[in-house]
């Protein structure tokens, strides 16, 4: 009974194996495609938009730059920054000993007082005698009052004018800063004496507006060059960056032989003094677009130039192509393809080429 109920349940696992086998082949028999089909991934091709950007590396240059130095001589009394330190326009720098200037200009002042009152009874005995009866004044004594009054005020304009001279040279012994900007070196000594034909006392350095620098290769001149179009980018060395929307591209038309590139300027406010003169920046223009991108493993770079593989009406094909710029891991398709082509996304057997196909979209 034992051995044959052991044969029995090896005819019936037998069976089902048999059955479960029969059954994956058949299954299995669906997934198989026709013979000789060739199957290839294809992509249908849109426009899309998207941004452009060009890079150059650039410096950082100012645009003022004021040698500090005195009006008049004198000896230093007293500095009033420090190198290094942000000044405004109009703000004290340096001051000179103004005890003899100041001196001169109280003379000045006394003299003015004296001439006015001069010129002030000059005035009166004229304009008194002038309306006074003809009879009771000969016109020779009117003529005399005429003739003092203008000379007295004559004298009072002279002593005006050498007080406004005192006065300017006064202002002088104070040395303040003619444009905002960063202060440099400061070179001179409380105590010293300064003249106009002396040392520079510091330089100024203006921080806006400010220039930024950059060189374009030779052999990029004749493709798609900055323009003001753009959104100019000034990215600083921690990764921010500055955008300038409205700005002016100046060419400097010398050709350096060195590096055989050519200079360009771009003049631009720095508020916020972020830009400093003789850093690196990198100059960037983004410019909007709207084209054709392409997955860069789906275009075949070879010596004869780039190329890519399409299914057109059911053949597969081999198509020159003519890229741009990369964006990103995709390339930018200046010609040789156009919207709504089929192309596909993985290398293509040669002998594939001309022949009937069915394309599978990603």
């Amino acid at each position: 009974m034992k051995q044959f109920l052991k044969w029995t349940f090896l005819v019936l696992l037998a069976f089902l194996a048999t059955i479960y086998t029969l059954h994956i082949k058949k299954s299995s028999h669906t997934f198989i495609p026709k013979k000789n089909e060739i199957i290839y991934p294809i992509h249908k091709l849109t426009n899309q938009s998207f941004e452009y950007t060009q890079s150059f590396i650039g410096t950082v240059q100012a645009i003022q730059s004021v040698n500090i130095v005195p009006y008049l001589s004198g000896f230093l009394k007293s500095v009033m920054v420090a190198s290094g330190d942000e000044v405004k326009a109009g703000q004290s720098l340096f001051l000179l000993d103004e005890r003899i200037p100041l001196a001169n200009l109280n003379q000045a002042k006394e003299a003015v007082s004296q001439a006015l009152a001069t010129r002030t009874n000059a005035f009166t005995l004229y304009e008194r005698m002038k309306n006074t009866e003809a009879k009771a004044i000969s016109s020779t004594d009117l003529e005399q009052a005429k003739t003092e009054f203008q000379a007295a005020d004559a004298a009072y304009q002279k002593a005006l004018a050498a007080q406004n001279q005192a006065q300017t040279l006064y202002d002088y012994t104070t040395i303040s800063a003619p444009i905002s900007g960063w202060v440099g070196n400061i070179t001179a000594t409380i105590g010293e004496y300064l003249s106009p034909e002396g040392k520079v006392l510091a330089t100024l350095t203006g921080f806006s507006p400010i220039r930024l620098k950059f060189a374009v290769p030779m052999r990029l001149l004749n493709q798609k060059m900055p323009t003001e179009k753009a959104t100019l980018q000034a990215v600083l060395s921690d990764g921010n960056s500055l955008n300038f929307k409205d700005f002016k591209i100046m060419r400097d038309n010398r050709v350096n032989s060195d590096t055989d590139t050519i200079s360009f300027f771009i003049d631009v406010p720095n508020p916020n003094k972020l830009l400093v003169p003789n850093a690196y920046v990198e100059v960037r223009f983004v410019y909007p677009e709207n084209g054709i991108l392409v997955n860069k493993n789906w275009i075949h770079l070879t010596p004869n130039g780039a190329k890519a593989f399409l299914l057109k009406n059911g053949i597969i094909t081999s198509q020159k192509v003519k890229i741009g710029a990369p964006i990103a891991h995709q390339f930018w398709i200046q010609s040789g393809l156009d919207v709504s082509d089929e192309i596909i996304t993985v290398p293509v057997s040669a002998q594939h080429i001309g022949q009937t196909a069915k394309g599978v979209v990603q």
